[in-house]
């Protein structure tokens, strides 16, 4: 076959073509241009909302890096709330809540039940959330068992508890050791150190 032969049957099978599918284009057409216009939109929006999303979660990290107080960290968790970004915000604000407590509970005792108070609040909420990672959790487990020991007026049970359900919940925990020296007793040692 030559191939000018080949040629005008291509040519008479895609004009055959073209004839059976213009009834089809003029009755449809507008409507899959209109789809066409539809996914290609659609599809820009997603690329932009993805751009901005990654952009605040870039802004969020930063900032967290860059928070040097209590007041910051609250600020960024405050900022990005739902966010995990906000939830490391907040475990490092309860953290700090809790050391100044500490520390001034020795010189202003009011000073310091009011920062114990806020430590107890914010890790509380991470507790309570659902969405907290285990590794956020395990923190505020051992932070919320100090602040219960260091408020206890004595009544060490809420305390040993907090630090019993962290050695269960986290066997693994970076945090084991020191919460079984407050319940357990250590070697050679009649009673465990909260017992004393």
């Amino acid at each position: 076959m030559k191939s000018e032969h080949r040629h005008d049957l291509q040519t008479n099978d895609l004009g055959k073509l073209m004839v059976q599918a213009e009834p089809f284009v003029e009755k449809y057409g507008a409507k899959i241009l209109g789809g066409i216009g539809a996914l290609i939109v659609l599809l820009i929006v997603l690329i932009i909302w993805n751009s901005q999303k990654t952009s605040a979660q870039s802004e969020a990290w930063t900032r967290l890096a860059a928070a040097g107080s209590t007041e910051d960290f609250e600020n960024v968790a405050e900022d990005f709330a739902g966010t995990p970004v906000a939830n490391w915000a907040l475990i490092h604000a309860a953290e700090s809540h809790l050391q100044s407590g500490i520390r001034s509970s020795f010189t202003d005792r009011s000073a310091g039940d009011r920062e114990l108070k806020d430590a107890k609040e914010q890790f509380q909420k991470l507790l309570d959330s659902s969405s907290t990672p285990p590794e956020i959790r395990e923190r505020a487990l051992f932070g919320m068992a100090r602040v219960e020991e260091t408020t206890s007026n004595g009544d060490l049970k809420t305390a040993t508890e907090l630090y019993q359900k962290l050695i269960n919940e986290f066997p693994e925990s970076i945090f084991r050791q020191l919460a079984e020296q407050r319940v357990k007793p250590v070697e050679g040692e009649k009673v465990a150190a909260l017992e004393e």
